[in-house]
């Protein structure tokens, strides 16, 4: 927990977060064919996610796209950095505990966000 706390501090922790979740599914799922996402696979990641999400909707996919049709890779991404998003502080609201945030994933469960994903990031962060 402590790693976590300092990587907090910098805004780039969630680095750290998509590591860990990405390993927990991994583990869960050693059959799948999940990107490492260390720093150089990370730069990776975000193009390919560039490319999916539309810049006038963040969250939304284009053209309808399925769950199943975004890149593991990028599936674990989006539940890292919308985990972060929930829980940090901003100067107009405290960040929220992390049963608030995984309720608030939870309702996209499986529509548009991955469920192996949201497992490895309760695995993560449980611990």
């Amino acid at each position: 927990m402590q790693i976590v706390q300092e990587w907090r501090r910098d805004h780039g922790w969630w680095r750290l977060l998509a590591r860990d979740v990405t390993a927990a599914v991994v583990a869960r799922e050693p059959g799948d064919r999940v990107m490492s996402v260390d720093d150089d696979g990370l730069d990776a990641v975000c193009r390919a996610f560039a490319d999916i999400i539309d810049a006038k909707s963040p969250f939304t996919y284009r053209h309808s796209t399925r769950v199943a049709d975004v890149a593991p890779s990028a599936r674990i991404l989006v539940v890292s950095d919308m985990y972060d998003a929930l829980t940090s502080d901003r100067p107009y609201r405290a960040g929220l505990s992390f049963g608030a945030a995984f309720a608030i994933l939870e309702r996209d469960r499986d529509s548009k966000l991955c469920g192996i994903a949201l497992d490895g990031l309760s695995a993560v962060t449980r611990s």
